[in-house]
């Protein structure tokens, strides 16, 4: 009999052990874990564990009205960028805080630039291709994209997401004009930037080569466009001061190194020239052929010469 009510003790102790582990691993994981989808990760994994303010998806949407945000698909998407000039985008996840965040702000920012861009969205988890062809790493994503989206360019997700912010932003981007540097101080700022740009030297910093190039800064609102008629200045973005104006050069700046890319324009100096020379420059020198990187190529004017390396290729 006492075996018997030995072997009923050891096993109320088990039972009881293992309800005691339960309940405080319970207690452990509502005090220090927070569910996935309360943290912006494309794998939906917490990591960092950065607790995030729940957002009740009902009242946020009865706070805005997205009536000037086009909804874009794989159906639409290619006409409607076609159709379009200026096209802000958003890409997003509709579980992630900070879209839904970014979203009546967005939406209102759409409504203040009705007439000079619009504004579409895609939901990148339901949009697996458009996705992946803008090779989404975190959500929200936002691009300008110009004319067609021949250019593109991204919106800083450490700036600010407010919609005066996007509206401002979109506003410089669209009317981008070619800045003046005229002390050196100014110019080893800009170098030190590490961008992608294009000096311009001139007599006079008013005229018609600078109407030519303010026009060429337009069309390619991804390089920053500047222009001097200090010599000086002219010497630190390497352009021979010797050298009668207009002389231009576009610079690559690289960051974390000094090296640099340096390439000089010695056509007529002509809007449609500048363009090309804009274009042909700022490619890489070598392009692993991709269709992501498809427009690219063959939307520049260098893609003659890539038709005849790849015939040349083909016949070896």
């Amino acid at each position: 009999m006492s075996q018997t009510w030995l072997h009923i003790f050891y096993l109320f102790n088990s039972i009881l052990l293992i309800f005691s582990i339960f309940y405080i691993t319970r207690i452990f994981e509502l005090l220090f874990f927070k569910e996935v989808n309360d943290y912006n990760d494309l794998t939906m994994i917490p990591e960092p564990f950065i607790p995030m303010p729940p957002v009740d998806c009902k009242n946020e949407k009865s706070l805005f009205d997205e009536k000037d945000v086009v909804v874009l698909t794989q159906n639409n998407f290619s006409e409607f960028v076609a159709a379009n000039q200026y096209v802000m985008l958003n890409l997003y996840a509709p579980w992630c805080v900070w879209s839904q965040r970014l979203a009546p702000e967005y939406a209102a920012a759409g409504t203040m630039l009705k007439g000079e861009a619009v504004f579409a969205k895609i939901d990148a988890t339901n949009e697996i291709e458009l996705g992946k062809m803008f090779k989404i790493k975190e959500y929200p994503t936002m691009y300008l994209l110009v004319n067609g989206g021949v250019q593109m360019v991204t919106y800083d997700l450490t700036d600010e997401r407010t919609s005066d912010a996007i509206t401002t932003w979109v506003r410089q981007k669209m009317s981008l004009a070619v800045q003046n540097v005229t002390t050196i101080e100014a110019a080893e700022r800009i170098l030190a930037a590490r961008s992608v740009l294009v000096m311009g030297f001139f007599g006079t910093l008013e005229g018609s080569d600078s109407e030519e190039l303010a026009a060429v800064a337009k069309q390619h609102i991804d390089v920053n466009f500047y222009q001097t008629a200090n010599a000086e200045v002219a010497r630190l973005f390497q352009i021979d001061p010797q050298i009668k104006p207009p002389a231009l050069v576009m610079l690559k700046l690289k960051w974390m190194t000094r090296n640099h890319n340096h390439f000089g324009f010695d056509c007529q100096f002509t809007r449609s020239e500048i363009s090309n020379f804009v274009s042909e420059s700022k490619l890489p020198s070598v392009i692993t052929f991709s269709e992501e990187d498809a427009p690219n190529i063959f939307k520049n004017p260098m893609k003659h010469c890539g038709f005849l390396l790849l015939h040349i290729l083909r016949r070896c």
